[in-house]
């Protein structure tokens, strides 16, 4: 069965998409089908989803300033106290150090953790010696 506007199949079942027409009409065709200036809407009565305004600037942003853009109300930030470049790499590296202190702790290797992290407070209650590489 074609419809009598651009002479496109209708179809029903797999093997099939949902579009949207230029002018707004919906519709169903065949997969391989392509039609210009129309947008796929599903595939086989799956949905395709596109990326939400949100997972785009995440894909954007660096890794650091997504976080810092995610906890941006966090009371710590809120305080004020990270305000400049240096305050938010501060801010930054106490993450990347917490995120390692976890792993550690989760894999029971908190001495590697306190050899990599000397000023942490991990190493200063192990008693760790970064310059001769032991504890007491």
């Amino acid at each position: 069965m074609f419809s009598s506007e651009e002479e496109v199949p209708v179809t029903e079942g797999p093997g099939t998409k949902l579009i949207t027409m230029p002018h707004g009409a919906v519709r169903r065709v065949p997969v391989d089908q392509n039609i210009p200036g129309s947008t796929v809407m599903s595939v086989d009565g799956v949905p395709v989803t596109k990326p939400s305004i949100t997972e785009k600037v995440d894909q954007f942003l660096s890794p650091k300033d997504a976080w810092l853009h995610k906890t941006r109300n966090s009371p710590a930030q809120r305080s004020g106290a990270w305000d400049s470049d240096e305050g938010r790499e501060q801010l930054w590296q106490q993450h990347l150090m917490n995120q390692d202190f976890q792993q550690a702790r989760k894999t029971g290797t908190l001495d590697e953790f306190a050899a990599k992290y000397p000023n942490s407070q991990t190493a200063k209650r192990r008693n760790w010696d970064p310059r001769q590489g032991r504890r007491f």
